[in-house]
């Protein structure tokens, strides 16, 4: 059974490959954390929690050159529309979104998870893929990129979808106060209800750092952390071939994926993956529809699976 699954994810990979060019010209988006056009001279907060003008420094790791690994996927056309044509704050216009069924607790499910979005110009490709196949992800959001995106966020609500805090510039949350951790989360918790109406209620540790601590400060702002099980490296390999390979090879009932959504090889491989696991019978939820069907969470705790 495991030799055919990995002829089965083979003959997947090679036809995705195949397939049409559509990203070709895709731009790649900025490393986590740069500042750019109207993020720049970004807010950040002292070891007392106050907020100071400081500029935030530009991460490392952002990626030059053509991506390598390419998987190629024509854009869903059907699903694919201008801003000007879909409208997700109401009003004249509005074209209404997919709404995915309920998860039902008898059947697998697992969490597709994106961090450090979002992306004006990969988020909205995730999300039509996601439309089409009528599931849902958790995207967890930097607060500086809110404002910026709010048609983005909205369009996240609209479908379903659930929006994390990922601190407002990438902040280790095991490195800073619990004053400056307070003032971050809700820093940032402000800017996304600000942007689509929605305030949420569970963070994910940039990184993957926290401490006792730290956990205690996000308890405090009845907030639950998530972490993850299946952790695709996108951000470090750019090879969205590879990226489908580790979900495909690795995946089980109550996982959480973790990929990030400001990377065009990301948008390529949910392409693959999207229809593939639902083919091998798992819905996609969010982490807290698969918390709530597994028990639930608590504040202040962290999850890393709901196996």
């Amino acid at each position: 059974m495991r030799k055919h699954g990995r002829l089965m994810t083979g003959i997947m990979l090679a036809a995705m490959i195949s397939l049409s060019a559509a990203f070709a010209s895709m731009a790649e988006e900025s490393a986590p954390g740069v500042a750019a056009g109207p993020e720049a001279g970004l807010i950040t907060w002292d070891e007392t929690g106050s907020q100071t003008g400081q500029t935030a420094a530009a991460e490392a790791g952002s990626q030059t050159g053509p991506e390598a690994g390419r998987v190629e996927a024509s854009t869903p056309a059907a699903v694919i529309a201008t801003e000007e044509e879909r409208v997700y704050s109401g009003g004249p216009g509005v074209v209404a979104s997919v709404t995915p069924a309920p998860a039902d607790t008898g059947r697998p499910m697992i969490a597709l998870t994106f961090d450090d979005g979002p992306s004006g110009e990969n988020t909205p490709v995730i999300l039509s893929y996601l439309e089409q196949y009528s599931a849902k992800a958790t995207f967890f959001v930097l607060g500086h990129k809110a404002a910026a995106n709010a048609s983005v966020l909205q369009r996240m609500v609209a479908d379903g979808c659930e929006i994390g805090n990922h601190t407002w510039n990438h902040e280790k949350i095991n490195k800073i106060s619990a004053a400056a951790l307070t003032g971050v989360l809700n820093s940032t918790n402000d800017a996304i209800q600000a942007a689509c109406g929605v305030r949420p209620t569970i963070m994910r540790p940039p990184g993957g750092g926290y401490n006792d601590a730290a956990l205690a400060t996000v308890g405090s702002l009845g907030m639950s952390a998530y972490y993850w099980s299946i952790d695709t490296r996108d951000w470090e390999h750019r090879n969205a071939a590879k990226t489908v390979e580790t979900v495909l090879n690795n995946v089980r009932d109550g996982d959480i994926i973790l990929m990030h959504d400001i990377h065009g090889c990301t948008a390529e491989s949910a392409a693959v993956l999207i229809p593939e696991l639902i083919n091998r019978g798992f819905q996609l939820v969010t982490v807290t529809e698969l918390a709530n069907a597994r028990g639930g969470a608590q504040p202040g705790q962290i999850y890393f699976n709901f196996r």
